[in-house]
C-alpha cells in the first residue's frame, strides 16, 4: 500500500514529461475558457447597461410628448371591412410649444 503513492515515480522520464505537457495543454485550454467566459460577460454587462442609459435618455424625450396623431389619406386595398392600407415609413417631427397653456391630462 505503500508503495501505490510512489507509483508515479516509476515511470520514464520520458513519460512523465509527457504526462506533464498533457495536464499544462488542458489547463492552458481551462484558462482561456475561463478567460475567454470572463470577457464575454463583462460586455453583455457593458451591453446591458449602455442600453439602459440608452433607454433612459430616450424616455426623458418621450416624456416630453403630450400627444402625437396619424393620418393616411391613401385608399385601401380590398373592400368592405377588409379594406387595408400598409404603411411603410412615418416621419415624426417636434415643434417645441408653450406647456403654460396645455390641458395636462
Amino acid at each position: 500500500m505503500a508503495e501505490a503513492g510512489r507509483r508515479g515515480s516509476d515511470h520514464f522520464l520520458g513519460i512523465r514529461y509527457a504526462l506533464v505537457g498533457c495536464f499544462l495543454y488542458l489547463r492552458g485550454l481551462e484558462v482561456t475558457d475561463d478567460v475567454t467566459r470572463m470577457a464575454i460577460e463583462l460586455i453583455h454587462r457593458l451591453d446591458a447597461r449602455s442600453e439602459n442609459q440608452i433607454y433612459r435618455e430616450l424616455l426623458a424625450d418621450l416624456k416630453r410628448v403630450d400627444e402625437i396623431g396619424f393620418t393616411d389619406l391613401t385608399r385601401g386595398s380590398g373592400h368592405g371591412a377588409g379594406g387595408s392600407s400598409r404603411v411603410a415609413w412615418i416621419e415624426v417631427y417636434g415643434y417645441p410649444v408653450s406647456r403654460g397653456g396645455a390641458s395636462g391630462g
